[in-house]
């Protein structure tokens, strides 16, 4: 499933009519999962992503919208934490345990 073009043009006549303040979370996520550009706040956007699939969504599994987009479809099953983690480069990834602090 591929995203709708929107130019820039767009996505900002979008983002200053406000039209997200008229819908759920749900109806939120899959519209911008739907479209390339984004077209509204970005808080606005996480939080309606990590509301409508119940979970925490970390900012670096927003590099595929389109395993988002069929999560929340219904399509894709929640990734496990390991497969979350393994979407980052491993010379970027630290993982900070407070146990053993």
């Amino acid at each position: 499933m591929s995203q709708k073009i929107l130019s820039k043009e767009q996505a900002v006549r979008l983002s200053k009519s406000e039209f997200w303040l008229n819908l759920n979370n749900y109806q939120i996520a899959l519209f911008q999962l739907s479209f390339d550009t984004l077209c509204m706040p970005w808080d606005v956007f996480h939080e309606a992503v990590e509301s409508a699939l119940d979970r925490e969504v970390y900012t670096h599994e927003f590099q595929n919208l389109n395993d988002l987009k069929e999560e929340l479809l219904g399509n894709k099953p929640t990734p496990t934490q390991e497969e979350i983690f393994s979407l980052i480069p491993s010379e970027k990834l630290f993982i900070f345990n407070k146990r053993e602090v």
